[in-house]
């Protein structure tokens, strides 16, 4: 595997590579290529800075899986800042305890896809910008003290926090040097290649979104589908016509299975999907044996350490 030391880099070499192959895909944006994803990212870059942002501070990403979010996430990198993605469907007060504790320099709405998001953005002193054709909302507080850098793969490029079901939120950091070798092991392991289209509906502001979907499409050059909330007829109608990779939780799979049932279908007949995977929860024997005789394809399952 070829060494990078920040997330951006992967970026930069599939848009050298491969401009004009297709990075991302939303119903909102159509398609984005990885040089137009760059060229977004570097442009955001520029913004975030002239908001004040700079090397060692936190943004935080209030977001639903859209292309603003992507652009953000390679922004942040760009800068050598810290991203902090944040499920735009929590409460406002789980929002604020997140906030207080990460305190950063800028937070991101990404209101176009998400009614979430845009009623939190309300409530913030925002500005309006374009990621790559999609709006979002911009708050700025720079006069937030800056962690300090290390110019390695080693410095930290994500503070995830955990859902505080034991306590309050935990902020978890993540080098740029974890979420590469998460996306090239990812792809690595699931035979990921540029020919691949991801269905990307698990947010991205959940480690398993952001590594197993994210960062494994990014590492080979695949095409990323984001998807912002899940909704079995959209997904199924996916999977029959597009997509090659599904990642998702057990329950993804109940409601596919559950709206093919209605439906008067036993199976899912898709030319193009080879694997599928469940994550994110408990997975029993007899019911992987369910899924798998449903889909035709063996489930992979990772859950917890």
């Amino acid at each position: 595997m070829t060494s990078f030391s920040r997330i951006h880099h992967l970026l930069e070499r599939q848009a050298a590579h491969a401009p004009d192959a297709i990075a991302l895909t939303t119903a909102l944006t159509g398609d984005i290529t990885y040089a137009e994803w760059l060229r977004a990212a570097n442009e955001a870059t520029a913004t975030l800075r002239d908001a004040g942002v700079k090397p060692g501070h936190r943004v935080m990403l209030v977001a639903e899986n859209s292309v603003a979010l992507a652009v953000a996430l390679m922004a942040t990198s760009l800068l050598d800042a810290w991203s902090v993605p944040v499920n735009a469907r929590l409460s406002v007060a789980e929002i604020g305890r997140i906030r207080d504790h990460a305190r950063p320099a800028a937070t991101l709405f990404t209101h176009s896809v998400s009614t979430a998001a845009n009623n939190h953005a309300q409530a913030a002193g925002t500005r309006e910008l374009i990621l790559a054709g999609e709006p979002a909302m911009l708050e700025s507080r720079p006069d937030t003290v800056a962690e300090p850098g290390t110019a390695t793969a080693g410095q930290i490029a994500t503070l995830l926090y955990t859902t505080g079901t034991t306590g309050d939120p935990k902020g978890v950091m993540l080098t740029h040097a974890n979420l590469i070798y998460g996306g090239q092991t990812s792809a690595a392991h699931r035979e990921i290649t540029a020919a691949d289209h991801i269905y990307g509906v698990l947010p991205l502001t959940h480690v398993f979104g952001l590594s197993s979907a994210f960062m494994a499409a990014l590492a080979v050059g695949a095409c990323l589908e984001l998807v912002p909330r899940f909704d079995a007829a959209v997904t199924f109608a996916a999977l029959q016509s597009r997509v090659s990779v599904f990642p998702a939780v057990p329950q993804m799979h109940a409601l596919l299975m559950a709206h093919a049932s209605q439906s008067g279908l036993k199976k899912l007949h898709a030319e193009r999907l080879r694997y599928i995977s469940s994550g994110g929860a408990p997975l029993d024997l007899a019911w992987k044996q369910k899924v798998e005789s449903f889909f035709g394809l063996s489930l992979f399952n990772g859950y917890g350490m």
